[in-house]
């Protein structure tokens, strides 16, 4: 293999056809060109803070066989995310592990970002929950801005995957909101869909479990109106410190028909 290197993606291709598959000839010879240079169109963007990482899919605009790719953005490349809207069109460089091109370097050819505004209701670390118009968000702060709870900002940057919206820029701006409760009725949770906030108290814990070898586990929140299962994925602090009966709040957590599920980027409380 070592006479490959430096030889353009196409001569490797008509090297190899018909020795392996069609997909394993073109990840060969993505591998045969060490670090190589794509453009494309973002498709999705898929955040993480365990590690913080951000995975982001794309739709290649290359004559060379390969249609799609993951790329996968750590450290500084984060900086981007705010640029990365769905359509956003890119040039990436990296080198192939698997089936991921891990990324030095990145530049935004054409970006497609917005503007949102809300209430913070509840901030942990760079994450934050907001409610405007009866809706609840989750953002990634990015700025170097600090937040608090009660604030009403307008933020500048992109939505991500998962109503996830990650803000390059966040100012502070007059309360264009009327006083009202945004936390739902636990009976009516069935017919909202994305994210929520509800409040209550914890009426049961479940058992401790694992999946894939990552720990999760589940209480049962109660208030005047019903009872609803919480599925804990991320954040297993409350699980492990509360008691039956504890009062709860429980911002941005997605709604999935009668149970709610708690990833990293919900934030928890014990009141």
């Amino acid at each position: 293999m070592s006479e490959l290197y430096g030889k353009d993606v196409k001569d490797v291709i008509e090297k190899f056809e018909g020795l392996v598959d069609e997909e394993t000839l073109k990840l060969l010879a993505l591998y045969a060109m060490g670090k190589i240079k794509l453009r494309g169109e973002v498709k999705k963007i898929r955040l993480y803070l365990s590690p913080e990482r951000a995975i982001v899919d794309l739709k290649l605009h290359s004559r060379i066989g390969i249609e799609s790719c993951r790329a996968l953005l750590r450290g500084e490349l984060l900086r981007y995310v705010p640029r990365l809207s769905c359509g956003s069109v890119v040039s990436v460089s990296g080198v192939f592990a698997g089936e991921m091109l891990k990324v030095d370097e990145l530049n935004v050819i054409k970006q497609k970002r917005k503007v949102i505004s809300g209430l913070v209701v509840a901030v942990k670390d760079r994450v934050i929950s907001i409610v405007n118009e009866g809706k609840c968000l989750s953002c990634y702060n990015l700025s170097r801005s600090n937040v608090e709870e009660g604030q009403f900002v307008s933020m500048i940057g992109v939505e991500a995957d998962r109503d996830i919206f990650v803000a390059e820029s966040i100012s502070e701006e007059e309360n264009k909101l009327n006083s009202f409760d945004f936390f739902k009725p636990i009976s009516k949770i069935s017919s909202f869909s994305g994210r929520i906030c509800i409040k209550g108290r914890i009426s049961g814990i479940g058992e401790l479990r694992k999946l894939r070898g990552r720990e999760y586990a589940s209480i049962h929140v109660s208030d005047n109106s019903g009872r609803v299962k919480l599925m804990l994925w991320n954040d297993l602090y409350v699980y492990r410190n509360a008691d039956i009966g504890d009062p709860i709040q429980v911002f941005s957590c997605r709604a999935d028909g009668n149970t709610l599920h708690c990833d990293e980027f919900t934030i928890l409380k014990l009141v």
